[in-house]
């Protein structure tokens, strides 16, 4: 099987990949942002603690804080 590849120029490149890495930026920052403010409002964290906590998950690490609700719970397992 034959296969011919087109070479793109690199400004061609970079603004064909523009559109998707924006869109995942986007993506990030709309579920930081989320997971922050759920933070905020479920458990009383500053908001610091809060955008930390957020990070922390989304990064796969884990809260960096303890829990300490019911309702911050149940998001918390959710938003893992």
């Amino acid at each position: 099987m034959n296969q011919t590849f087109i070479h793109l120029p690199l400004p061609q490149f970079l603004a064909r990949l523009s559109r998707p890495a924006l869109f995942a930026l986007l993506l990030v920052l709309l579920s930081w942002f989320g997971g922050a403010l759920a933070y905020r409002e479920l458990e009383g964290f500053t908001w610091i603690d809060a955008i930390y906590n957020a990070a922390m998950i989304l990064g796969g690490m884990g809260p960096a804080d303890p829990i300490k609700t019911e309702a911050g719970k149940w998001f918390a397992s959710f938003y893992a």
